[in-house]
């Protein structure tokens, strides 16, 4: 089992990552919002669908760390 220190760690990344990942989705959705015209970054549908998959995921990840380092402060308890 891992350190709590170490899960604390992971959990500050993946909270991190969600929050750039859900940025980039307000910046996809606000190019979708103009037609897909007003559009630096040159995004797509494709775009969209890879951040929400992505946004899921990181989300899912970090349920699981909150989850372990639930367990490994019960155990050292």
């Amino acid at each position: 089992m891992a350190s709590v220190d170490f899960i604390q760690k992971r959990i500050a990344g993946k909270e991190k990552e969600v929050e750039r990942l859900e940025k980039k989705l307000v910046r996809i959705r606000k190019v979708e919002a103009s037609g897909w015209e007003d559009n630096p970054y040159y995004y797509d549908e494709r775009d969209l669908r890879w951040a929400q998959r992505d946004l899921e995921a990181a989300r899912q990840g970090l349920e699981k760390y909150r989850t372990e380092l639930k367990a490994a402060l019960e155990k050292a308890n």
